[in-house]
């Protein structure tokens, strides 16, 4: 989830992810969504996965690629854009709402190799549920 709060021409974003489980966020990234650096006005404190910034009096729309690292090797990337005279955020057009890059399990792993059947990636992890 994504928050957003513009108090007299601060602006705060808060990248805020929850893993649910036992995997941790290791880092928070933020680039301009076309991959170029953000505006020097604008900052990303990489492991609280905040954003602060004094918006320019003639700025009125940035939009982002917000990218999250998990433990596992997981990467979330989302893109938004953000309206920076009332910190309203919406997904950017013409994007996926989430990239998620990384970790393959195992068994989506196994099945996609040629010449495994899903029944024997099945059957191969019955096998192994059953130690």
């Amino acid at each position: 989830m994504v928050e957003s709060l513009v108090q007299e021409h601060v602006i705060y974003i808060d990248i805020d992810y929850e893993t649910g489980s036992e995997i941790d966020v290791n880092t928070y990234r933020a680039t301009l969504a076309s991959g170029e650096p953000l505006p020097d006005w604008l900052k990303i404190d990489p492991n609280a996965g905040l954003l602060i910034g004094d918006v320019p009096v003639d700025a009125e729309v940035i939009e982002l690629r917000l990218e999250v690292n998990l433990s596992d090797g997981t990467q979330i990337v989302r893109y938004v854009e953000v309206q920076l005279t009332n910190g309203e955020i919406s997904e950017l057009g013409g994007r996926p709402e989430a990239e998620v890059t990384g970790i393959i399990p195992f068994k989506e792993s196994l099945e996609s190799q040629q010449g495994v059947e899903e029944t024997e990636v099945s059957a191969l992890f019955g096998a192994l549920g059953d130690r």
